[in-house]
Parts: C-alpha cells; sequence; structure tokens
C-alpha cells in the first residue's frame, strides 16, 4: 500500500485499523441493524486507516478504514445499494467521535471554526434508479442534526453534480476515473464559500478524482480550508 500507512490519530481514541476491522464489522455483521447501539458500547476504540494534515494548499485528507477489507467492502456495498439505512446511522458516529476530536484541535492550531459540511452529491439519474434513497445524503444529515448540530452549518444543496457520469467503480481504467468526474459538478451558492471552512464528506475515496473535483471547485470560489473524510480508502 505504498505510504497508506496506519495512523495513529489521538492515543485516548485510536488504536490499530485492524482491530476495528477485525471485531467491529464482525459484530456489525453479527448483530445487524438491530444490535448497533450494543456494538458500540462494546466497541470503545476506533481505527483511523488514512489520514493526511492540511497541506500548503489547505486540504485535509481522513479515511477510517481500508476499502479492500471484504467486511468494509461488503457493509459499504449494503449500506450504499442495498437500502441498509442503519448503516448510515452506525458509520455516521464514528465519523462524529473523529471529527469532534479533530475539530477541538483544530481550531486552535489552524482556526479551523464554523465549518460548512456538504457531501459529494449524486446527480439525479442516479437517485431516480436508486428509487430515492440516497446513503450518502443519509450519512450527511444523520451527522448533522445529531451529535455535530452545534459544531457546523449543513449545506445539503452546496454542490450540485449536473452531469450525469459514468459510476467510477465501473470505469477500469485509473487514467479514465481521473477523468470522468471532471466538469460534472457546480456550486449553488459561490457567495457563501469565500473564506469558509468546509468539511466535505464522501462515503469512499479510490483514485480521489471525485472527491477532488469538488474541492477543486470549492477552492475556486474561495474556500479557506477543506477537510475531506471519508468512510473508506
Amino acid at each position: 500500500m505504498g505510504n497508506y500507512t496506519y495512523t495513529i490519530l489521538t492515543r485516548s481514541l485510536v488504536k490499530k485499523y485492524q482491530v476495528y476491522s477485525q471485531i467491529a464489522i464482525e459484530l456489525l455483521f453479527g448483530f445487524s441493524n438491530t444490535n448497533q447501539a450494543y456494538i458500540r458500547q462494546i466497541i470503545q476504540q476506533k481505527g483511523i486507516f488514512y489520514y493526511r494534515p492540511f497541506n500548503k494548499q489547505g486540504i485535509m485528507k481522513i479515511s477510517l478504514f481500508r476499502y479492500s477489507h471484504r467486511y468494509v467492502r461488503r457493509v459499504i456495498w449494503d449500506m450504499k445499494f442495498r437500502n441498509k439505512r442503519g448503516y448510515c446511522y452506525f458509520f455516521a458516529d464514528i465519523i462524529s467521535d473523529v471529527l469532534l476530536d479533530q475539530l477541538s484541535e483544530l481550531s486552535l492550531t489552524h482556526n479551523f471554526t464554523d465549518p460548512l459540511l456538504c457531501f459529494v452529491p449524486s446527480d439525479n439519474r442516479t437517485v431516480r434508479s436508486r428509487n430515492g434513497y440516497y446513503a450518502t445524503k443519509i450519512t450527511a444529515q444523520y451527522l448533522c442534526q445529531n451529535r455535530l448540530k452545534d459544531e457546523v452549518v449543513f449545506k445539503p444543496l452546496l454542490i450540485e453534480k449536473h452531469i450525469h457520469t459514468q459510476r467510477q467503480s465501473h470505469v477500469s481504467h485509473k487514467s479514465d476515473r481521473l477523468k470522468n468526474p471532471i466538469g460534472a459538478f457546480r456550486i449553488t451558492e459561490p457567495k457563501i464559500i469565500k473564506d469558509r471552512n468546509i468539511i466535505l464528506y464522501d462515503d469512499v475515496r479510490t483514485t480521489g478524482a471525485t472527491i477532488d473535483e469538488c474541492t477543486k471547485i470549492l477552492k475556486h470560489h474561495g474556500a479557506k480550508r477543506i477537510l475531506q473524510i471519508t468512510i473508506a480508502h
């Protein structure tokens, strides 16, 4: 995996990724949606797989899990394509833990305060094909309506995907994946972005082409710093 190493983010919060993937995800399958509260009570430490602090462009990247792990892949697939809404809430709670921990530190070290939170959108055609089920939006809404409601400003329609593109997982070559999302997104409220900190959420980061394209247009409209966070990489 090259530089994609396991990173200890905060000693009180984070242990090795392997612990969480092998225990928590298997428990998630064993107890299903109905006992997720019990799972959260059992698991006290959470793993971070991919962590990159703010670079010179003001972009930070966090991914919780390694996507190649079969349990992680299966849970995310069920969440996105099999209407397993409970997984959205489960992952939202884990993301909340990480973001709350990060925001308390970043507000002091990088003046990362009062951030807008938005997500990488799907186009209307894709949402209709899933009968209106929209896992990314559900997760982001749950984040902002619960534990993060006093920490962030939720802007669900800030980014719009106005051009339908082929699903990234259906594009075989990396070079084509990098080109696929270019020009597909636009900002709906450019005036509110200037000099604002932004948290940008997506469920999966593979090549990073899609979330990086959204980041590029946010920076083009004057965003100050952007924290990208995804469930898996």
